[in-house]
């Protein structure tokens, strides 16, 4: 969380966020409290999130808007939102920023232009309407959408498949290589991070050594159990793994031994 201060004497450039060409931006968000749309009726939830917010703000001073729009920076797009300010907005009425907030989430790896006019003075507590007009227009990019698993060795369902098997996964985006860790299956369920191998028939959980690469981000994983599995069983390897931007990508595929 940024905390501006509380300090209203002091003096600063506006803050834009978004930052002017800032890339790897988040899409929407969702469950937030206090609701920031409450007023206009909307509810953010994560099957149907409201679009990531723009803001301006000011060290102190008292602001209007006039407008602010969002567009697709690609064809001029404009993009439906709600407008927050001191005027309108419980949660403004006492600071010196403007937000737009898109109806609906944006797009993934899409360049936005936000375009936000009004009359901003810079005494505290005092008239915008009397103060100096503005207009600040820039861009920036949202992230790219989440990866997948692309390839795996066993493929999932494998019969027949090795008592000592060396296991790939191939993903279509990087991962972090910190989550390469090995975690009981009960732990991933409850938002843990790592990889689980297990018997299917009753979750025994088996040890596995995972081959840790050198660098920080990896597209492909490779482990192999630490003691040879049972003739025709049936096994359970699951995974989450979080990607740069910090999303997870979770998993579960199965194979059975031969005899």
């Amino acid at each position: 969380m940024l905390d501006f201060g509380t300090d209203y004497a002091l003096s600063g450039p506006v803050t834009r966020w978004p930052r002017p060409y800032q890339t790897g931006i988040l899409t929407g968000f969702h469950n937030e409290q206090p609701n920031p749309v409450v007023q206009f009726g909307r509810t953010c939830t994560s099957t149907d999130p409201c679009g990531y917010p723009v803001s301006m703000t000011w060290y102190k001073g008292a602001v209007k808007y006039t407008s602010i729009t969002l567009k697709r920076a690609s064809d001029g797009l404009a993009i439906s939102g709600y407008r927050l300010s001191p005027q309108n907005d419980q949660f403004h009425n006492w600071s010196t920023s403007l937000s737009f907030i898109p109806q609906k989430a944006l797009a993934y790896n899409t360049k936005y232009t936000a375009s936000f006019q009004g009359k901003f003075n810079p005494t505290y507590g005092s008239n915008p309407d009397n103060g100096t007009a503005f207009s600040y227009t820039w861009s920036f990019t949202t992230l790219p959408p989440p990866g997948k698993l692309v390839s795996s060795s066993p493929v999932n369902g494998a019969t027949g498949t090795s008592q000592l098997p060396s296991i790939s996964l191939s993903f279509s985006r990087s991962l972090r290589v910190y989550t390469l860790v090995g975690t009981p299956y009960s732990a991933l369920r409850t938002g843990g991070i790592g990889m689980s191998l297990a018997r299917a028939s009753d979750g025994a959980e088996l040890g596995i050594a995972i081959a840790q690469p050198t660098t920080t981000m990896t597209k492909t994983v490779s482990l192999q159990p630490t003691t040879t599995l049972a003739a025709n069983t049936r096994y359970r390897l699951s995974y989450t793994l979080v990607d740069m931007w910090g999303r997870p990508q979770r998993g579960t595929l199965y194979f059975t031994t031969g005899s």
